[in-house]
């Protein structure tokens, strides 16, 4: 009798842990349940935002062969540039580009680097350095004239670049009136 009640026990205690691990179905509806609460929320709630960012991170690391991984990961590093926090935004996105070449966003994520060391944390020569290599990269990605602008106008005041936009502006209206 000791023995069949000990057997019971423990087949109830496996069966108590298996139904409390995570599955990538309960995970997701998780990250689902608090992207939805993020979004609801104004002003923004920083503990979510963290939760949030932990759980894309935690899926993809338990997950990480899954197709949400890169995409998870994606998003944590867009939440982290817009919750200032630059450094870990980059560390996430240069995650996505290293585990994740074939990420239908690598590039995007590449991008994102060099825009974070320019407007984040104003490091203009890291920024161009990265803005070089996307473009080699990925000449024809549709955000490869945004890094040539950027690289054009890296490190300048706003002023100056507002100026040049002005004086385009007016040449391509004389231009017009001329015609």
């Amino acid at each position: 009798m000791k023995k069949i009640i000990s057997g019971t026990f423990a087949i109830l205690l496996i069966l108590l842990f298996s139904s409390c691990g995570s599955s990538p179905e309960k995970m997701s509806a998780k990250i689902a349940k608090l992207e939805k609460e993020v979004k609801e929320q104004s002003p923004a709630d920083t503990v979510k935002i963290n939760e949030l960012v932990e759980a894309y991170s935690k899926y993809a690391s338990k997950y990480p062969k899954d197709t949400l991984a890169p995409e998870y990961l994606f998003r944590a590093g867009g939440m982290c540039l817009s919750f200032n926090k630059p450094s870990k935004a980059i560390s996430l996105f240069q995650q996505v580009e290293k585990d994740y070449p074939s990420f239908s966003r690598v590039g995007e994520c590449l991008f994102m680097q060099g825009f974070i060391y320019e407007n984040a944390l104003g490091d203009f020569s890291k920024a161009g350095s990265i803005y070089r290599e996307f473009i080699a990269k990925y000449p024809g990605h549709p955000l490869a004239d945004d890094a040539e602008m950027s690289l054009k106008y890296l490190g300048r005041p706003a002023e100056d670049i507002v100026r040049d936009f002005e004086k385009k502006e007016a040449d391509s209206a004389a231009v017009v009136q001329e015609k």
